[in-house]
Order: C-alpha cells, then sequence, then structure tokens
C-alpha cells in the first residue's frame, strides 16, 4: 500500500498539472544548459586541443554518424582564460538583468508573457552562440541565454509554487532545481560525445531545439491561476484552477485563501487611488488594480528588509560554497588530479546531483527548508574541507567521493529550498520583487564565481604551492552562512503566512505573558496588560469583520473605508514602534525601580509577537472591565507621541478621517463603551479624559509646555460629536 504521503499527492496532482510543470521548467532546463555548455569543450572550443580525450570504440562510432559540418565557421575560437572567463561569466551579467526585470515584469504583465518572452530569448542567444565566429560574438549569445536564464529562475518558480497544491508545494518547487541538474546533465553529457573539431557547435545548437519545444509548449499553458486572482480576475482564476486541479476537486479552500491574501493589497489600492482624479464613466467607482512593489520600493520598506537580506545570504550561500567551481569548472579543473577520465566525472557529478536532488525534494516539505539549507551548507563545506585535504596529499580516489558527496549535500538544500523560500517569505504583492533580489543576489555571486575561480585558484596555488587550496576558501564560506543562516533566516515550513513566519523569529508566545509577570516585570497590573492586548486585538478584529464585508458588498465606499482601516492600523504599528524605540522604559520623574504600568504595558505588547495577541484576549477577557472611570490606556495614543507630531497630524485631514472613521465603525459593532475613555499621558503621568467617539480634538488638545508638567484635566475633558458610519470621506 502506498505511503499516505504519496496518496495524498496522487490525489491532488492532476495530469493536466504535470504538463505544465513540464512545460514550465523548460525554462531552467535551459538555465542548467547554457550555464555549463560550455565546461565539456572548454579545450576544444579554444584550440587548445582537438578532443578532450582520446577515441574509444565508442567515440569512433559516434564521430563517424556525425553530420559533416564543413562550412565558413572556424574549428574553434582563440581565447585565453582570462577572456574565456568573461566569455562565461557574461552569462551571469544577463542573468542579473533578467533576474532584476522578470520580477516587476511577471507581477504587473503576468507569469505566461514573462515565460513567452523567456522563450524568444532563449531561441536568439542560441542560435547567436551556435553561428558565433568569435568571442565578442558568442558573448552576445551568452547574455541573451543569460537574461531568459535569470529571468526562467524568477518566473518559473512563482508559477509553479501558484499552480501546485498547497501540501505539496515543496515538492514541486523542488522541480525547478531538478530541471536545472537534467539540463546540465544533458549538456555534459553531449559535451562527452561531441568536445571534438568543430562538432561542439551541436551542443550549442541543441539548445536551439529545446527553447523552439519551450514556445510551443507554452501554447499550452494557461495564466497563474492565483495572479489572475490578484489582479481583479476572480471568475477566470477559479475556472483555471478548477482545470488544473480537475472537474472533481474541491479548490473552495484555496479560493477563500486567495482572498484573505488579496484583500490587504485591493485595499491598499483603493487607498492608492483615493487622491486620483474621478472614474469616467459617472455611477461606475474607477476599477481598482492591487499594489505590486518594484525592486527598490520593498527596500524602502522596513517590514520587508530581513527577507531582503535572507534570501540574498541564502543565494550568496548558494554559490559562494563552491557548488559552480565544480559545474562549470569540472573538466579543466579535475584533469590530472583523478585516477578517472574528467569528462566522465563530470557526467557522473551531474547524475549524482540529479538523483540526490530528485530524492531529497520530499525532505524540505518534511525537515523544514532552514534545517535542510544547514545540513547542505555544513555538508558542502565539510566536503570542501575533505576536498582540498586531499589534493594536497595526493589521495585521488578521496578526492573524487568527496566531489561527489560535495554535490550531493547542495541537493539536499541548497540547491532546491532558496528557489521556493522567497515566496514564502513575503506577501503577494512583494514577491516578485524579493524573488528578483534572491535572484539577482544569485547571479551576482555567480558571476564573482565565474569570473574570479580560475584566476583566485591559480593565484592561491602559486602562492602557496601544489593545488586545492581554494577548496579551504570555500569550506571557511559554508562556516559564515551556516551562522548566518541559524540566526538570519526563519523557518516557513508549516506557517500560513509572512506574519506567521516572521513572528515565531521571536520567542514563542505561548508563555510570554506569565514569564513577564515572573520576572521583571511585577509591577505590571494584570488589567493594564489586559488592555492594551484588548484594545490591539479589537483594532484588528475590526479590520478583518470590514474585509470579510467587503466580500458582500459592491459599494465603492465601504471598500474605501476598509482601505482606511487597514492604513490606520499600519499607523497605529509606527507608533507603537516609536514608542518602543524612545525607550519606553523611562518615566521622567519616577523614582529608580518604580515604573509606569501605561509603558510597561506598551514595552510588553510591542515584545511579544503579534500572533500572540488573539489567543492572550481571550484568555484574558474575563478579567477586563472597560468603564470610563478607569482612566487606563484605552486608545494607544500617548501625548509623547503627539508632542512631535500634532501639528503635522491635525494638518492632515486624511490622517483626521482615518481616526474618526476607525471611531465610528468601533461605535457601530455595539462597542462604544470601550472608547469612552480616550487616554492622553504626558511624560509626568497626567492622564486626561475626551468624551465621545470622535478622536479629532484629541488631536487638537493643547500641548503642555515642558515635559514632567501634568497638564490639567479641564484642558484634556474634549466634548465632540460622536460620527455616524461614514464619519469622513478620503481626501
Amino acid at each position: 500500500m502506498a505511503p499516505s504521503g504519496l496518496r495524498q499527492c496522487m490525489h491532488d496532482v492532476s495530469p493536466y498539472l504535470l504538463l505544465l510543470i513540464c512545460v514550465s521548467t523548460l525554462g531552467p532546463l535551459q538555465f542548467g544548459f547554457h550555464l555549463a555548455e560550455l565546461n565539456a569543450p572548454q579545450d576544444v572550443l579554444t584550440c587548445r586541443k582537438k578532443s578532450i580525450q582520446a577515441k574509444t570504440t565508442m567515440l569512433k562510432w559516434v564521430h563517424s554518424k556525425s553530420p559533416d559540418t564543413e562550412s565558413w565557421l572556424p574549428d574553434c575560437i582563440p581565447m585565453t582564460d582570462a577572456v574565456f572567463a568573461t566569455v562565461s561569466s557574461i552569462f551571469t551579467v544577463g542573468g542579473l538583468i533578467g533576474a532584476l526585470c522578470a520580477g516587476p515584469f511577471s507581477s504587473k504583465r503576468g507569469r505566461l508573457p514573462a515565460m513567452r518572452l523567456t522563450a524568444v530569448f532563449y531561441i536568439i542567444g542560441a542560435v547567436i552562440e551556435t553561428l558565433a565566429g568569435n568571442a565578442p560574438v558568442l558573448s552576445i549569445g551568452r547574455f541573451f541565454t543569460g537574461a531568459a536564464a535569470g529571468a526562467s529562475t524568477v518566473i518559473v518558480p512563482l508559477y509553479i509554487s501558484e499552480i501546485a497544491p498547497p501540501k505539496e508545494r515543496g515538492l514541486f518547487g523542488a522541480m525547478t532545481q531538478v530541471s536545472i541538474n537534467v539540463g546540465i546533465l544533458g549538456v555534459q553529457t553531449l559535451g562527452y560525445f561531441l568536445s571534438y573539431g568543430k562538432q561542439w557547435r551541436w551542443i550549442l545548437a541543441a539548445g536551439v531545439i529545446v527553447s523552439l519545444a519551450q514556445a510551443s509548449g507554452l501554447l499550452l499553458v494557461p495564466e497563474s491561476p492565483a495572479w489572475l486572482a490578484a489582479n481583479g480576475d476572480a471568475p477566470k482564476a477559479r475556472r483555471t484552477l478548477q482545470r488544473i486541479r480537475g472537474k472533481d476537486f474541491d479548490i473552495k479552500e484555496e479560493v477563500e485563501a486567495w482572498d484573505a491574501d488579496n484583500a490587504v493589497a485591493e485595499a491598499e489600492g483603493l487607498l492608492a487611488q483615493s487622491d486620483a482624479t474621478p472614474p469616467t464613466s459617472p455611477g461606475l467607482p474607477k476599477k481598482t488594480s492591487p499594489v505590486h512593489l518594484g525592486f527598490f520600493e520593498v527596500v524602502k520598506e522596513p517590514l520587508y528588509r530581513p527577507a531582503i537580506a535572507a534570501v540574498v545570504g541564502i543565494m550568496f550561500a548558494q554559490q559562494l560554497c563552491g557548488i559552480n567551481s565544480i559545474i562549470m569548472y569540472s573538466v579543466s579543473l579535475l584533469t590530472d588530479l583523478l585516477p578517472v577520465s574528467s569528462a566522465l566525472l563530470t557526467i557522473l557529478i551531474s547524475v549524482v546531483n540529479l538523483i540526490t536532488t530528485a530524492a531529497c525534494s520530499p525532505l524540505p516539505d518534511k525537515l523544514g527548508r532552514k534545517r535542510c539549507i544547514l545540513i547542505s551548507i555544513i555538508g558542502q563545506g565539510t566536503s570542501s574541507l575533505i576536498l582540498a585535504l586531499s589534493i594536497k596529499f595526493g589521495v585521488k580516489i578521496l578526492s573524487a567521493v568527496s566531489v561527489v558527496s560535495f554535490v550531493a549535500f547542495f541537493a539536499v538544500g541548497l540547491g532546491p529550498v532558496p528557489f521556493i523560500l522567497a515566496s514564502e517569505l513575503v506577501g503577494q504583492e512583494a514577491v516578485g520583487a524579493i524573488q528578483s533580489w534572491s535572484l539577482g543576489a544569485n547571479y551576482v555571486a555567480t558571476f564573482l564565481v565565474a569570473q574570479f575561480f580560475p584566476i583566485v585558484n591559480n593565484f592561491l596555488n602559486q602562492l602557496l604551492g601544489g593545488a586545492g587550496w581554494v577548496y579551504f576558501l570555500f569550506a571557511g564560506f559554508a562556516l559564515l552562512f551556516a551562522l548566518f543562516v541559524s540566526v538570519k533566516v526563519p523557518e516557513t515550513l508549516g506557517k500560513k503566512d509572512a506574519d506567521e513566519v516572521w513572528a515565531l523569529k521571536h520567542p514563542p508566545a505561548s508563555d510570554g505573558l506569565f514569564q513577564l509577570q515572573n520576572t521583571s516585570f511585577d509591577a505590571i497590573n494584570n488589567v493594564d496588560l489586559a488592555t492594551l492586548l484588548l484594545t490591539v486585538d479589537l483594532y484588528r478584529r475590526i479590520a478583518n469583520d470590514l474585509l470579510k464585508a467587503r466580500h458582500a458588498s459592491t459599494s465603492h465606499d465601504h471598500a474605501a473605508n476598509i482601505a482606511a482601516v487597514e492604513q490606520l492600523l499600519g499607523r497605529l504599528d509606527e507608533l507603537l514602534l516609536d514608542l518602543f524605540r524612545a525607550d519606553v522604559m523611562e518615566v521622567s520623574g519616577s523614582q529608580p525601580g518604580s515604573h509606569d504600568p501605561t509603558k510597561l504595558g506598551v514595552f510588553c505588547l510591542f515584545s511579544l509577537p503579534k500572533i500572540a495577541l488573539d489567543s492572550m484576549a481571550e484568555m484574558l477577557l474575563p478579567k477586563v472591565t472597560c468603564d470610563a472611570g478607569d482612566g487606563q490606556l484605552i486608545v494607544v495614543l500617548l501625548r509623547e507621541f503627539l508632542d512631535e507630531r500634532v501639528d503635522a497630524i491635525a494638518g492632515d485631514e486624511q490622517a483626521v478621517v482615518l481616526l474618526n472613521l476607525l471611531a465610528g465603525e468601533v461605535a457601530e459593532h455595539g462597542l462604544g463603551a470601550a472608547l469612552d475613555v480616550c487616554v492622553v499621558v504626558d511624560a509626568g503621568g497626567a492622564v486626561g479624559r475626551c468624551r465621545g467617539h470622535s478622536l479629532d480634538g484629541l488631536l487638537h488638545a493643547p500641548r503642555h509646555v515642558e515635559r514632567g508638567v501634568g497638564v490639567d484635566h479641564e484642558d484634556l475633558d474634549i466634548s465632540t460629536e460622536k460620527p455616524g458610519r461614514h464619519g469622513g470621506s478620503l481626501a
């Protein structure tokens, strides 16, 4: 009987899905093909040898069957090591540009048009390479194929993750790396048989055939249903997904996940249009588009910087641990070092890489992404160290074994996982840009290895004598990257969204409250902390209710109000961050050892993961009473925050509307009692009240002159009119 996981996979996967996977992965397959295409024929192509090996019986037969290629094309292209390194590395320059452009393009235009464009670039590049008569022309062809490869390694993992069943995304995400390895194995095998005379051109011509097959296959491929849903074509998205899954498959859960993921992006799109020109057709709301952050926009947002650091670090680890020193230079590197033909060993390496990658593809879904990466880095570092020592002491068989183990460990984690990790660290609005950062870093690192590995290798060998010293360097890189991954990369396995992924980088939420109360924060009153938790929880519950109601309403105003509440939530989060950075533990005029419960509460709230708020609020609900006499923090707007910002906020019509809107929505939900007390705390701890549900008066409350000086409560006793459900409109 098949294991339960296999049965589930067989149930979730349709023949049509398999066809889409096979066609789409022809892009990454060509990445591997063109990456390694110059490896085997290097000495023949550069006019150093007529053939890479003696003619065996098999090779004589192959040579006799090879087509006559007498033509105007030269038999070889004379190149020095430096020129050949440049021709090899220009592939990564094109790859970098393709990777940077592919994310924003695929987010705006769609995954399918982007994949079709890469097929065109592959065809152009492969034709130029095949007909090249000198190094500059060969470089131009390599640039085109590199651009297509870079774009493919951004787009295809996104496309696969969006069409694969949720429970099998790790498995199918590994297909990107599997297809790359198939391309490498294919071109290494062709290189073994065709690296003589001018037959090496047939190796490059094979790339034309594969790219034509890709272009033809893409005529059968639909647009990503997730992209369609995110861009306002939900009916077509559902039809496409149903076709991919099969007519009897229940897609309700996936469709609901789209709705949840796209709600925030939709609201942001509406908010962004609030200052735009009115719709051209009276009475019809202007069609909205979701927000897609660009390559540089994600850098400006602190929220996405940890994800950028994680994916860039992992991609540098993938290359600087040394894999492409084997893939791109194994034939020339291993000649005279190992007891077997270097060309055959290269094929063996490719076979091991392919088999190991395929066999290990379920591991990221079982062990976790982060653990697989760490196993991979540590294994590669150990193999590099053994390879360096075995080359130094002349133990050839150990060198061969360490090369094979090096490639096998790469396939465990650093090969497949980086391509799926980027799409799991951020939401749909930023995934294209983060994927571009990821693959851009990959190509920068690949360029460094391709361009400088031969130079550094020769320099170290001449400086220190002997060979293999560069692998000590790779072992050192592995140690550094293992430390980086341990600290900076979160686990994504089993996490439903990016918020949950990054929340778990902090201490677990389960016992956080009790740990705080039982240690240095025992002075905190339970009700104070509970009120803080319930306040933020209240905001989020309101926003979630409104977002759910959006799908049952066609009102443009209602949708705009949802966007406004979402915007306010973001501003409140920024407020908490400002308070934390301003050292909220310090209270002016307080005695040493004493604590302001309000400020301690804000500190505790910020230090806890957001994922803990719901469960903590439910746990503490019976202990809390919110009446008008509490004088505690019901609305988290501290006077210190307003001291520096009240003029700017008061002059910002949209900010005022947002605050009033939230108050109106709270009142509409029957939670008005919670807003009967709007507390303002100055540096000295003075507390004031504003009656009613509008916060407009709070923004215009007079400020105290000196820090630490209390404010008369009468100055803050502001009565304002309670707004209706839609207390204002966006500016």
